[in-house]
Protein backbone atom coordinates (compact mmCIF):
# COMPACT_ATOMS: atom_id res chain seq x y z
CA UNK A 1 0.00 0.00 0.00
CA UNK A 2 1.35 3.60 -0.67
CA UNK A 3 0.73 6.13 1.38
CA UNK A 4 0.38 8.61 -0.72
CA UNK A 5 -2.11 7.37 -2.62
CA UNK A 6 -5.51 8.67 -3.34
CA UNK A 7 -8.21 5.55 -2.48
CA UNK A 8 -11.52 6.86 -4.09
CA UNK A 9 -14.79 4.12 -3.52
CA UNK A 10 -17.27 3.44 -6.04
CA UNK A 11 -20.76 5.30 -5.30
CA UNK A 12 -22.84 3.43 -3.19
CA UNK A 13 -25.92 2.89 -3.05
CA UNK A 14 -27.20 1.54 0.80
CA UNK A 15 -24.41 1.12 3.97
CA UNK A 16 -25.36 -0.91 7.34
CA UNK A 17 -23.42 -2.71 9.78
CA UNK A 18 -24.34 -6.48 10.54
CA UNK A 19 -22.44 -7.86 13.42
CA UNK A 20 -18.78 -7.84 12.82
CA UNK A 21 -19.36 -7.19 9.35
CA UNK A 22 -19.70 -3.69 7.04
CA UNK A 23 -21.82 -4.48 4.38
CA UNK A 24 -22.31 -2.69 0.92
CA UNK A 25 -25.26 -2.44 -1.90
CA UNK A 26 -23.55 -1.27 -5.22
CA UNK A 27 -24.96 -2.09 -8.98
CA UNK A 28 -27.88 -4.39 -6.90
CA UNK A 29 -24.75 -6.50 -5.40
CA UNK A 30 -23.81 -7.31 -2.19
CA UNK A 31 -20.49 -6.36 -0.66
CA UNK A 32 -18.83 -7.66 2.40
CA UNK A 33 -15.90 -6.95 4.78
CA UNK A 34 -15.47 -8.49 7.37
CA UNK A 35 -12.38 -8.81 9.93
CA UNK A 36 -11.78 -5.36 10.93
CA UNK A 37 -13.76 -2.96 12.97
CA UNK A 38 -16.92 -2.37 10.98
CA UNK A 39 -17.40 1.31 12.32
CA UNK A 40 -13.96 2.02 11.25
CA UNK A 41 -14.28 0.83 7.98
CA UNK A 42 -17.10 2.91 7.38
CA UNK A 43 -15.37 5.68 8.95
CA UNK A 44 -11.86 5.59 6.22
CA UNK A 45 -14.36 4.35 3.09
CA UNK A 46 -15.99 7.54 3.69
CA UNK A 47 -12.93 9.32 3.62
CA UNK A 48 -12.07 7.69 0.48
CA UNK A 49 -13.25 10.67 -1.99
CA UNK A 50 -9.82 10.26 -4.09
CA UNK A 51 -8.93 13.88 -3.08
CA UNK A 52 -7.47 12.46 0.38
CA UNK A 53 -3.94 10.25 0.41
CA UNK A 54 -4.36 7.23 2.40
CA UNK A 55 -1.72 9.32 4.84
CA UNK A 56 -3.99 12.07 5.32
CA UNK A 57 -6.94 9.69 5.86
CA UNK A 58 -5.27 7.67 8.63
CA UNK A 59 -3.82 10.92 10.75
CA UNK A 60 -7.36 12.87 10.24
CA UNK A 61 -9.48 9.97 11.02
CA UNK A 62 -7.27 8.25 13.67
CA UNK A 63 -7.12 5.46 11.70
CA UNK A 64 -4.14 2.98 12.35
CA UNK A 65 -2.49 2.56 9.04
CA UNK A 66 -2.62 -1.25 9.01
CA UNK A 67 -6.56 -1.41 8.98
CA UNK A 68 -6.52 1.31 6.15
CA UNK A 69 -3.77 -1.44 4.31
CA UNK A 70 -6.38 -4.28 5.45
CA UNK A 71 -9.88 -2.47 4.09
CA UNK A 72 -8.04 -1.49 0.97
CA UNK A 73 -7.07 -4.89 -0.06
CA UNK A 74 -10.45 -6.26 0.88
CA UNK A 75 -12.31 -3.50 -1.35
CA UNK A 76 -9.35 -3.53 -4.30
CA UNK A 77 -10.26 -7.58 -4.43
CA UNK A 78 -13.77 -6.60 -5.42
CA UNK A 79 -12.54 -3.59 -7.34
CA UNK A 80 -15.17 -1.77 -4.74
CA UNK A 81 -12.45 0.97 -4.20
CA UNK A 82 -9.74 2.12 -6.75
CA UNK A 83 -6.34 2.32 -4.34
CA UNK A 84 -5.10 5.61 -6.32
CA UNK A 85 -7.34 7.88 -8.44
CA UNK A 86 -4.29 9.60 -10.02
CA UNK A 87 -4.16 6.48 -12.06
CA UNK A 88 -7.77 6.20 -12.86
CA UNK A 89 -8.46 10.15 -13.34
CA UNK A 90 -11.35 9.25 -15.86
CA UNK A 91 -13.65 6.54 -17.04
CA UNK A 92 -14.09 4.94 -20.43
CA UNK A 93 -17.65 6.02 -21.67
CA UNK A 94 -18.64 2.69 -22.40
CA UNK A 95 -18.08 2.01 -19.13
CA UNK A 96 -20.12 4.32 -17.19
CA UNK A 97 -22.91 3.55 -19.50
CA UNK A 98 -22.45 0.00 -18.51
CA UNK A 99 -22.47 0.66 -14.53
CA UNK A 100 -25.60 3.00 -15.58
CA UNK A 101 -27.60 -0.10 -17.38
CA UNK A 102 -26.63 -2.02 -14.06
CA UNK A 103 -27.93 0.56 -11.92
CA UNK A 104 -31.15 1.04 -13.95
CA UNK A 105 -32.17 -3.10 -14.03
CA UNK A 106 -31.86 -2.85 -10.01
CA UNK A 107 -33.27 0.59 -9.61
CA UNK A 108 -36.52 -0.47 -11.80
CA UNK A 109 -37.01 -3.52 -9.70
CA UNK A 110 -37.22 -1.52 -6.56
CA UNK A 111 -39.17 1.14 -8.14
CA UNK A 112 -41.80 -1.20 -9.85
CA UNK A 113 -42.15 -3.22 -6.27
CA UNK A 114 -44.29 -0.37 -4.93
CA UNK A 115 -47.83 -1.06 -3.80
CA UNK A 116 -49.38 1.01 -6.63
CA UNK A 117 -48.25 -1.65 -9.11
CA UNK A 118 -48.75 -4.88 -7.13
CA UNK A 119 -52.36 -3.13 -7.88
CA UNK A 120 -52.58 -2.22 -10.79
CA UNK A 121 -50.81 -4.93 -13.40
CA UNK A 122 -53.33 -7.46 -12.00
CA UNK A 123 -56.82 -5.71 -11.83
CA UNK A 124 -57.03 -5.12 -8.40
CA UNK A 125 -56.50 -1.66 -8.22
CA UNK A 126 -60.29 0.69 -7.60
CA UNK A 127 -61.30 3.08 -9.66
CA UNK A 128 -60.05 6.12 -8.17
CA UNK A 129 -56.56 5.08 -7.72
CA UNK A 130 -56.58 3.84 -11.28
CA UNK A 131 -58.19 6.84 -12.62
CA UNK A 132 -55.81 8.86 -10.39
CA UNK A 133 -52.60 6.96 -11.89
CA UNK A 134 -53.26 7.94 -15.53
CA UNK A 135 -55.05 11.53 -14.44
CA UNK A 136 -51.02 12.12 -12.83
CA UNK A 137 -49.13 10.60 -15.68
CA UNK A 138 -50.96 12.60 -18.00
CA UNK A 139 -49.74 15.42 -15.44
CA UNK A 140 -45.76 13.85 -15.65
CA UNK A 141 -45.96 13.56 -19.26
CA UNK A 142 -46.93 17.24 -19.53
CA UNK A 143 -44.35 18.35 -17.61
CA UNK A 144 -41.70 16.28 -19.95
CA UNK A 145 -41.54 19.80 -21.85
CA UNK A 146 -41.19 21.99 -19.04
CA UNK A 147 -38.27 19.21 -18.19
CA UNK A 148 -37.23 18.93 -21.68
CA UNK A 149 -37.33 22.91 -23.20
CA UNK A 150 -35.19 23.64 -19.69
CA UNK A 151 -31.97 21.28 -20.07
CA UNK A 152 -31.84 21.91 -23.90
CA UNK A 153 -31.81 25.79 -23.20
CA UNK A 154 -28.79 24.82 -20.68
CA UNK A 155 -26.52 22.59 -22.36
CA UNK A 156 -23.64 24.32 -24.16
CA UNK A 157 -22.22 20.67 -25.22
CA UNK A 158 -22.25 20.13 -28.43
CA UNK A 159 -21.89 16.99 -28.38
CA UNK A 160 -25.27 16.49 -26.11
CA UNK A 161 -27.34 19.26 -27.14
CA UNK A 162 -28.71 18.07 -30.43
CA UNK A 163 -30.01 14.84 -28.69
CA UNK A 164 -32.03 16.95 -26.16
CA UNK A 165 -33.54 19.25 -28.98
CA UNK A 166 -35.05 15.74 -31.02
CA UNK A 167 -35.99 14.58 -27.49
CA UNK A 168 -37.83 17.60 -26.81
CA UNK A 169 -39.22 18.04 -30.18
CA UNK A 170 -40.15 14.42 -30.47
CA UNK A 171 -42.21 14.27 -26.93
CA UNK A 172 -43.47 17.88 -26.18
CA UNK A 173 -46.94 16.98 -27.27
CA UNK A 174 -46.67 13.35 -25.77
CA UNK A 175 -49.61 14.54 -23.25
CA UNK A 176 -52.22 14.20 -26.14
CA UNK A 177 -52.16 10.83 -25.85
CA UNK A 178 -53.17 11.15 -22.06
CA UNK A 179 -55.82 13.25 -22.55
CA UNK A 180 -57.05 11.21 -24.85
CA UNK A 181 -57.20 8.19 -23.27
CA UNK A 182 -58.68 10.59 -19.71
CA UNK A 183 -61.31 11.58 -22.64
CA UNK A 184 -62.23 8.18 -23.43
CA UNK A 185 -62.33 6.88 -19.78
CA UNK A 186 -64.51 10.23 -18.74
CA UNK A 187 -62.17 11.72 -16.32
CA UNK A 188 -62.00 15.35 -15.56
CA UNK A 189 -58.64 16.54 -16.42
CA UNK A 190 -58.53 19.97 -18.03
CA UNK A 191 -58.95 22.14 -14.64
CA UNK A 192 -56.83 19.45 -12.59
CA UNK A 193 -53.70 20.13 -10.45
CA UNK A 194 -50.78 17.61 -10.51
CA UNK A 195 -49.92 16.07 -6.76
CA UNK A 196 -46.76 17.96 -5.11
CA UNK A 197 -44.77 14.94 -5.74
CA UNK A 198 -45.82 14.86 -9.31
CA UNK A 199 -44.30 18.25 -9.17
CA UNK A 200 -41.51 17.41 -7.36
CA UNK A 201 -40.44 15.22 -10.50
CA UNK A 202 -40.74 17.67 -12.96
CA UNK A 203 -38.47 19.80 -10.86
CA UNK A 204 -35.99 17.48 -9.77
CA UNK A 205 -35.47 16.99 -13.29
CA UNK A 206 -35.09 20.59 -14.08
CA UNK A 207 -32.25 20.73 -10.87
CA UNK A 208 -30.52 17.61 -12.33
CA UNK A 209 -30.46 20.56 -16.27
CA UNK A 210 -28.97 22.76 -13.48
CA UNK A 211 -25.90 20.54 -12.31
CA UNK A 212 -24.88 19.39 -16.06
CA UNK A 213 -25.94 17.69 -19.14
CA UNK A 214 -24.98 13.96 -18.32
CA UNK A 215 -27.07 14.85 -15.08
CA UNK A 216 -30.14 15.25 -17.14
CA UNK A 217 -29.54 12.66 -19.38
CA UNK A 218 -28.89 10.08 -16.34
CA UNK A 219 -32.57 11.03 -15.41
CA UNK A 220 -34.28 10.69 -18.25
CA UNK A 221 -32.54 7.71 -19.38
CA UNK A 222 -33.74 5.97 -15.98
CA UNK A 223 -37.62 6.91 -17.28
CA UNK A 224 -36.85 5.95 -20.46
CA UNK A 225 -35.28 2.50 -19.11
CA UNK A 226 -38.80 1.64 -17.65
CA UNK A 227 -40.26 1.72 -21.02
CA UNK A 228 -37.93 0.64 -23.15
CA UNK A 229 -38.87 -3.23 -23.55
CA UNK A 230 -41.93 -2.05 -25.52
CA UNK A 231 -43.51 -5.78 -26.24
CA UNK A 232 -43.70 -5.70 -22.07
CA UNK A 233 -45.26 -2.64 -21.96
CA UNK A 234 -48.05 -3.41 -24.76
CA UNK A 235 -48.94 -6.26 -22.90
CA UNK A 236 -49.09 -4.47 -19.90
CA UNK A 237 -51.81 -2.08 -21.45
CA UNK A 238 -53.27 -4.79 -23.29
CA UNK A 239 -53.85 -6.33 -19.73
CA UNK A 240 -55.34 -2.96 -18.29
CA UNK A 241 -58.13 -3.47 -20.82
CA UNK A 242 -59.44 -6.93 -19.58
CA UNK A 243 -59.86 -5.21 -15.97
CA UNK A 244 -60.25 -1.95 -16.14
CA UNK A 245 -62.35 -1.20 -19.53
CA UNK A 246 -65.91 -2.75 -18.98
CA UNK A 247 -67.10 -0.05 -21.09
CA UNK A 248 -64.84 -0.63 -23.54
CA UNK A 249 -64.14 2.67 -24.11
CA UNK A 250 -61.13 1.90 -25.69
CA UNK A 251 -58.94 4.11 -23.15
CA UNK A 252 -55.50 2.03 -23.84
CA UNK A 253 -55.79 2.57 -27.34
CA UNK A 254 -53.70 6.17 -27.09
CA UNK A 255 -51.32 4.68 -24.49
CA UNK A 256 -50.08 1.93 -26.53
CA UNK A 257 -49.62 4.03 -29.61
CA UNK A 258 -47.35 6.39 -27.47
CA UNK A 259 -45.48 3.36 -26.30
CA UNK A 260 -45.21 2.35 -30.14
CA UNK A 261 -44.17 6.09 -30.98
CA UNK A 262 -41.58 6.42 -28.16
CA UNK A 263 -39.85 3.20 -30.04
CA UNK A 264 -39.70 4.01 -32.77
CA UNK A 265 -37.84 7.86 -31.73
CA UNK A 266 -35.72 4.89 -29.89
CA UNK A 267 -36.14 7.20 -26.81
CA UNK A 268 -34.74 4.04 -25.07
CA UNK A 269 -31.66 3.94 -26.30
CA UNK A 270 -30.42 7.98 -25.37
CA UNK A 271 -27.91 7.42 -22.68
CA UNK A 272 -26.31 5.05 -25.35
CA UNK A 273 -26.55 7.42 -28.13
CA UNK A 274 -25.19 10.68 -26.05
CA UNK A 275 -21.94 8.85 -24.40
CA UNK A 276 -21.06 7.35 -28.02
CA UNK A 277 -20.01 10.71 -28.39
CA UNK A 278 -17.54 10.45 -25.41
CA UNK A 279 -14.61 8.83 -25.30
CA UNK A 280 -14.43 8.96 -21.35
CA UNK A 281 -16.10 10.95 -18.05
CA UNK A 282 -14.58 12.74 -15.29
CA UNK A 283 -14.48 10.03 -12.13
CA UNK A 284 -15.81 12.89 -10.02
CA UNK A 285 -18.67 13.78 -12.71
CA UNK A 286 -19.42 10.23 -13.22
CA UNK A 287 -19.74 9.47 -9.34
CA UNK A 288 -21.87 13.17 -9.01
CA UNK A 289 -24.26 11.87 -11.98
CA UNK A 290 -24.92 8.66 -10.66
CA UNK A 291 -25.50 10.56 -7.37
CA UNK A 292 -28.06 12.70 -9.26
CA UNK A 293 -29.57 9.67 -10.91
CA UNK A 294 -30.30 7.95 -7.41
CA UNK A 295 -31.86 10.76 -5.85
CA UNK A 296 -34.07 10.86 -8.98
CA UNK A 297 -34.96 7.28 -8.78
CA UNK A 298 -35.54 7.96 -4.86
CA UNK A 299 -38.20 11.23 -6.33
CA UNK A 300 -40.27 8.60 -8.80
CA UNK A 301 -40.59 5.86 -5.79
CA UNK A 302 -42.23 8.68 -3.61
CA UNK A 303 -44.23 9.95 -6.22
CA UNK A 304 -45.79 6.03 -6.35
CA UNK A 305 -45.90 5.98 -2.89
CA UNK A 306 -47.92 8.85 -2.98
CA UNK A 307 -50.12 8.52 -6.30
CA UNK A 308 -51.34 4.90 -3.88
CA UNK A 309 -51.88 7.20 -1.14
CA UNK A 310 -53.67 10.14 -2.43
CA UNK A 311 -56.29 8.11 -4.61
CA UNK A 312 -56.76 4.88 -2.70
CA UNK A 313 -60.45 5.00 -1.86
CA UNK A 314 -60.44 8.74 -2.72
CA UNK A 315 -63.51 10.54 -3.40
CA UNK A 316 -64.18 11.15 -7.17
CA UNK A 317 -64.99 14.56 -6.53
CA UNK A 318 -61.51 15.30 -4.88
CA UNK A 319 -60.23 15.12 -9.16
CA UNK A 320 -60.36 18.84 -10.36
CA UNK A 321 -59.49 21.78 -9.12
CA UNK A 322 -60.02 21.06 -5.33
CA UNK A 323 -57.50 18.15 -5.59
CA UNK A 324 -54.57 19.66 -3.49
CA UNK A 325 -57.02 20.60 -0.69
CA UNK A 326 -58.13 16.74 -0.70
CA UNK A 327 -54.68 15.81 -0.40
CA UNK A 328 -53.41 18.85 2.56
CA UNK A 329 -56.70 17.75 4.76
CA UNK A 330 -56.25 13.96 4.21
CA UNK A 331 -53.19 14.26 5.63
CA UNK A 332 -51.73 11.75 3.33
CA UNK A 333 -47.51 13.03 2.22
CA UNK A 334 -44.02 11.29 2.06
CA UNK A 335 -43.10 9.02 4.40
Amino acid sequence: MRLRARPAIRHVDRVSISGKSLLLEADGYNYEISGVDPALAFKFLSACDGHSSTEEICRREAIPVDLAAAIIQACSDSEFICPNLSARAAIPASLFLRILQRRYASWNSEMFSQPLWRFLPVGKASPSLFNGWLLESYHFIRGAAARLSYATSLCHDERVMPYFLDHHLEEYDHYQFFEEALRRRKVTFADTTPLPSTEAIINFARGAARRGPLHYMACSGLLESSGSDTARAVEFFNSLTASYDTEQSGFVEPLIEHVLLDQAYRHGSICERILGQFNEIDVTVANDVIDTAAGFKDTIIYWFRDVYRAYTDANERSFGPLSREHYRASGRGFD
